[in-house]
């Protein structure tokens, strides 16, 4: 019988190795399984965070974008107060029409419109229209005065202003200093 002892105690060893290395093979395999889910939580979490980036970018233009447009449709109400208020006579007419305007223009630049001042400075084609040009002693395409207002939403314009610019003065050239033969 001390034969068979030995071959009963291999058999009860190898059965714990066994489902050790069982368990052990299944730990493994749970924790590899945990990590891919981390894994993709993980890039799950930054779709989602760029997503919401994405969101804010876009809702933040089409808010621009409705401002300018809507800014662009009362232009013409600024313009209309402001040759207004440079006709009517110091009165409370005038006072009053000027507070309307005060308060629609600072409704307007609460959302970011701004009026240009082009005076004093050199043309920019992508701020000024030129439509004069007149001889001055400033120098050339120094912006004179503004004819029509300009204005921007932010750093887009969204009319630019039309204005006029200095121009040199003509130089004189001799008569008949000409070379035609």
């Amino acid at each position: 019988m001390s034969s068979e002892t030995p071959p009963v105690a291999t058999e009860r060893s190898s059965a714990p190795s066994e489902e050790a290395d069982r368990l052990q093979a299944e730990l493994a395999k749970a924790q590899q399984l945990a990590q891919d889910r981390l894994s993709q939580l993980r890039y799950l979490q930054a779709d989602l965070e760029n997503l919401r980036k994405s969101f804010a970018r876009e809702r933040a233009e089409v808010e621009r974008r409705a401002v300018e447009s809507f800014a662009r449709d009362l232009l013409p109400v600024l313009d209309d107060f402001d040759r207004a208020l440079a006709t009517l006579p110091d009165g409370d007419e005038r006072r009053g029409l000027s507070l309307l305007h005060g308060n629609l223009l600072s409704v307007l630049q609460a959302r970011g419109l701004r009026a240009l001042d082009p005076v004093g400075k050199p043309f920019d084609p992508f701020l000024h229209e030129a439509v004069a040009r007149e001889s001055s002693d400033k120098p050339e395409g120094t912006v004179l005065s503004e004819i029509v207002k300009g204005y921007a939403v932010g750093d887009r314009v969204i009319r630019p202003s039309q204005v006029r610019i200095a121009a040199s003065p003509p130089t004189a050239t001799p008569e008949g200093d000409s070379h035609d033969a």
